[in-house]
């Protein structure tokens, strides 16, 4: 481990939270990097869409759009087997 996180293990998840300033840099540079190094599932939380995007590597390496969720409905993640995603609960209001 190192000051910025864990060095050389890519985790079987990675989640991102958008937001305006930085969604861009998230859905390319971070996605790539994530992908290169081995992750499984990358999710992207759109708030302003109240919707939830995952992603899995595709064949040219990349990540690729696997389903997208509004809050209506629920998935089983691959990267974290047996998580069952409400997405009502991730946009529930606190």
């Amino acid at each position: 481990m190192n000051r910025r996180g864990l060095a050389g293990v890519a985790p079987d998840l990675c989640v991102e939270v958008l937001s305006p300033s930085t969604a861009s840099h998230d859905r390319g540079y971070k996605a790539d990097l994530y992908a290169r190094h081995g992750c499984r599932e990358y999710w992207h939380v759109d708030g302003a869409a109240r919707c939830l995007h995952v992603h899995h590597p595709g064949p040219d390496g990349g990540f690729v759009r696997s389903g997208s969720y509004g809050v209506a409905e629920t998935f089983e993640s691959i990267g974290a087997p047996g998580l069952q995603v409400d997405v009502r609960e991730v946009f529930a209001d606190d």
